[in-house]
């Protein structure tokens, strides 16, 4: 008798999650119950950009409300809308403090700019902004870029079509911009971008921070909060 009535059960959860994922299939992002939207965050975590992209241009302005499992109180308001960026960004900055939370999550990143709140915050960004205003800087940069296309990237493209080779586009121009960043920041040509196509260690140690960040403060936090929930309630029991 219990075996039915588990099984019962278990049919009666399956058809309502069945029937929640169908009636919000025209939802940007359908909420699950208990889950809310994480699992779609999930079957997407290797196409994480292009999944946040294909969500945003259904929105009407290009902001849309996440929710997470109900066990985390996880909530997020992503937006690509330019005058929300600028309001956030620029505008009323000092009204959107980071918090230890986020210097927490990006810890890799340092007490930069992009970690900093309050005249902290203020100090670094007036720095900022004499330095790529500086028309000295400007000159550089064009000259740079110039150079980096015209001896690096020309050359690479030529003999690729030469040979019909097969490229990953985006891993090129990911060369192109390392490439360029690290000469206008350090007077350093790493060299990535060539026929080569050589491993960077340091690329490839920040495309790897990025993803344990991603995993450590989105998935596994969330099955964190789960493990310690749920051994709570076994425990009571």
């Amino acid at each position: 008798m219990t075996l039915v009535g588990y099984f019962e059960v278990c049919l009666a959860v399956l058809w309502f999650l069945c029937h929640r994922g169908f009636w919000n299939y025209n939802e940007l992002v359908v909420n699950w119950p208990l889950f809310g939207m994480l699992p779609t965050l999930l079957f997407n975590v290797g196409r994480i950009h292009d999944c946040c992209t294909e969500v945003s241009r259904k929105t009407k302005d290009g902001t849309f409300r996440f929710i997470g499992p109900w066990f985390v109180n996880m909530e997020m308001l992503p937006t690509v809308n330019p005058a929300n960026v600028h309001h956030i960004m620029s505008a009323n900055f000092q009204n959107f403090p980071k918090g230890p939370k986020f210097r927490d999550i990006f810890d890799v990143l340092g007490d930069g700019v992009f970690n900093s709140d309050g005249e902290s915050w203020k100090s670094q960004r007036k720095s900022t902004h004499k330095l790529i205003n500086h028309p000295r800087f400007h000159w550089f940069m064009v000259k740079t870029i110039h150079e980096k296309v015209e001896r690096g990237l020309i050359p690479v493209l030529e003999i690729v079509c030469k040979n019909s080779q097969v490229i990953d586009l985006q891993d090129l121009f990911q060369r192109l911009t390392f490439d360029t960043t690290c000469i206008l920041v350090t007077g350093y040509d790493p060299g990535c971008l060539s026929i080569e196509f050589p491993d960077v260690t340091f690329s490839k140690a920040m495309d790897d921070a990025e993803e344990a960040i991603f995993m450590r403060n989105g998935c596994q936090k969330s099955y964190g909060h789960f493990k310690g929930k749920w051994g709570s309630a076994q425990h009571k029991n």
